[in-house]
């Protein structure tokens, strides 16, 4: 918290000298912010990440191989948890790191979600393995690709200059006023 605070309070020193360069030369400031405002698109960045995915169809083509992995996994997560470490034994390693009595609960409960989890998992695989087929249909349902463009579409809009072109010394004095409120509510949270 305290790298938060000396963040903020350097923060309102950089917008109160800022605020202060707008009331004392504004047309500097506009000369210079106008110098500095290039926008940069996100666009292209988050096209790639937007572009759906498909693994169907390698699962399908290769869902012996893809079963055996699964399988195998499942049961050598089985194997250790139960058989190698045992059940006890695990819950006792686990809830050795719970600083409460609701952690060790917590801790154990998770580590039988996990097993359930895993048993779901091995069934999973088993069907992939024999016929991937009976999947379809909980495919089909489960399957949604969500799109991000248009809710990165608000951050690939240019802030509007026009906020302090027309008044550059009210915008100043309004960037000094709020530097100087976190400068000294910051302050107040460090000391």
């Amino acid at each position: 918290m305290e790298w938060f605070f000396t963040s903020l309070f350097w923060l309102g020193v950089l917008m109160l000298a800022i605020g202060i360069i707008f009331l004392i030369t504004p047309a500097w400031a506009l000369s210079t912010s106008n110098k500095l405002n290039r926008w940069v698109s996100t666009k292209t960045l988050f096209d790639a990440l937007d572009k759906p995915r498909y693994q169907e169809r390698w699962m399908y083509r290769h869902h012996f191989i893809s079963g055996i992995i699964i399988v195998l996994t499942a049961c050598y997560v089985f194997y250790v948890f139960l058989i190698a470490i045992g059940m006890d034994a695990m819950v006792v390693k686990l809830t050795a790191f719970a600083d409460s009595e609701f952690n060790k609960w917590l801790y154990e409960q998770v580590f039988y979600i996990f097993l359930g989890a895993n048993l779901i998992a091995l069934v999973l695989g088993f069907i992939i393995l024999i016929r991937p087929s009976l999947l379809k249909a909980i495919e089909e349902k489960s399957n949604r690709w969500f799109g991000t463009n248009e809710k990165l579409a608000r951050l690939d809009r240019s802030i509007p200059t026009d906020l302090y072109l027309g008044n550059p010394r009210l915008f100043g004095l309004a960037v000094v006023l709020g530097g100087i409120y976190i400068i000294i509510s910051s302050a107040l949270m460090l000391f």
